[in-house]
């Protein structure tokens, strides 16, 4: 088999183990997940639409969702078929996700391969898999992962100087996910203007068509969905930049993206090939300006997150490639190749053992979705009489979705409630609260708590392996209420 495309196979099925290793969902995915959801199951019935209910401080664009449905439709019709559990199409759902999302990785390789060799392009594939952020969120649900498609696949025609497609593809991305890529994209056509590589008029051209055209298809069908003239992307960008009202969930320090988010992606191996890219050879600099440029920009956001850059990281992984294609190519005229290739490598096998165990902790930060899978399975089981589960706003956003709501008799609520408010509470027969699980009274009784991450920290068990380093503390208890007298 063709290395490069085993190391395409390889990228999509470590996407794929995501997914089985880590099948919830968190609630910055919560909305495109509930409307993929919504359109697979309830069609044009929009009264029955999560958004009617929990529309969110902004809308959010209809579009992922949509082409997520269409595309999952065949497999989703099998499983009702075969009357499988709703989680499946959930799992169904993100791998359809992470398919489209490794696919447009493997065409931005072959950019890189036909703009710095295919060794190169190779090595770029084996940094990212051994890197965890990248790989983990290209099945997530979230408007970022929608724009990283349209991005790689943009950088791709830009590597290849396909500039008319490259501003199409741009001009989707920003206009129906997320406004910040007009950052990186616009730094790029500036480049390229100014390198004369396209002509002003040509650009604006093909600026104005994409832009009434990506413009068009969501203001006809996001309106369709929220009942209202709507642009969400707009609206978006309105509500977190102009009116700064993103900082409402939390603020970091000004240089946060580079002393932590860019280190805890890319690892230390990454970061040290960076320089080394830069210092020998001067094609990949204007990569690494790009991207310098575009964090520095968005830096200025009180309100950070990973999330926001994840367009860059593919840009700095070529530049950190270019600089391991390099040792590849030379290193037996060293001196010291064996000592230079130890360090590689064991920085490789690093970046893997911190991936994995990465890979694990995450599988523990979705205690919602834990919780509603030990109702259904240890505490409802077949029960055939209705019965009815209030939802508390912490499992609501670790891991609750409409796919995880599987019991036919069972009605499902994520209303706030207030727990002093005993009238209200009367009206469940079983309710997931966040911890500690203090709750139990005359009403209702304690069934489980749900633990999950709370931090690393060495600690002593009486269980094999004895030495621990993950801590757990119970996040969530399963109540049920006791017979009246």
């Amino acid at each position: 088999m063709d290395l490069s495309l085993a190391l395409d196979l390889g990228t999509l099925l470590i996407v794929l183990s995501n997914i089985l290793f880590c099948p919830y969902t968190k609630v910055e995915e919560s909305f495109n997940i509930q409307a993929t959801h919504d359109i697979l199951y309830h069609g044009f019935n929009i009264s029955k639409y999560d958004h009617v209910e929990f529309p969110g401080v902004v809308p959010r664009t209809f579009i992922g969702p949509l082409s997520l449905a269409i595309l999952s439709y065949p497999f989703i019709n099998i499983l009702k078929v075969v009357n499988a559990s709703k989680m499946y199409s959930q799992i169904i759902v993100r791998s359809v996700l992470g398919v489209c999302s490794s696919a447009s990785f493997s065409l931005f390789r072959r950019g890189v391969g036909r703009k710095f060799g295919s060794t190169t392009s190779n090595f770029l594939a084996i940094l990212t898999i051994s890197q965890f952020h990248l790989v983990f969120y290209m099945s997530r649900t979230l408007p970022n992962t929608f724009a990283l498609n349209f991005a790689l696949c943009a950088f791709y025609c830009w590597f290849t100087g396909n500039h008319p497609f490259f501003i199409w593809l741009s001009g989707f991305g920003i206009i129906l996910f997320r406004a910040e890529l007009a950052i990186v994209m616009g730094l790029i056509m500036l480049l390229e203007l100014y390198e004369q590589r396209i002509s002003l008029a040509r650009s604006f051209v093909h600026i104005v068509l994409s832009g009434i055209a990506a413009l068009g298809l969501t203001v006809s069908i996001d309106s369709y969905f929220w009942g209202r003239f709507c642009w969400p992307e707009a609206e978006v960008f309105f509500f977190n930049t102009v009116q700064n009202q993103s900082s409402n969930w939390g603020t970091s320090p000004f240089l946060w993206y580079f002393y932590s988010a860019i280190p805890r992606s890319l690892l230390l191996l990454t970061i040290i090939l960076i320089f080394y890219g830069l210092w020998i050879d001067k094609r990949p600099r204007t990569i690494f300006g790009i991207s310098i440029v575009y964090i520095l920009l968005f830096s200025f956001l009180p309100h950070k997150e990973l999330r926001f850059i994840f367009y860059i990281l593919p840009l700095l992984n070529v530049v950190a490639a270019v600089g391991l294609n390099f040792i590849y190519m030379n290193i037996w005229k060293w001196r010291l190749r064996s000592i230079i290739a130890t360090l590689v490598i064991g920085g490789l096998i690093s970046n893997v053992t911190m991936t994995t165990m990465l890979m694990y902790i995450s599988s523990l930060n979705y205690p919602g979705g834990s919780a509603l899978n030990t109702f259904h399975h240890q505490v409802i089981k077949r029960n055939s009489s209705p019965q009815s589960l209030h939802i508390c706003n912490l499992a609501a956003q670790t891991g609750v979705t409409r796919f995880g709501q599987v019991h036919p008799y069972v009605s499902y609520s994520k209303k706030d409630i207030k727990y002093d408010d005993v009238d209200k509470l009367k009206q469940f027969s079983y309710l997931i609260l966040e911890g500690p699980c203090s709750y139990s009274n005359e009403l209702f009784e304690s069934l489980q708590e749900i633990y999950g991450f709370d931090g690393l920290t060495l600690h002593f068990d009486q269980t094999f392996p004895y030495i621990k380093f993950v801590k757990f503390i119970p996040k969530l208890c399963i109540l049920k209420r006791r017979f009246e007298p």
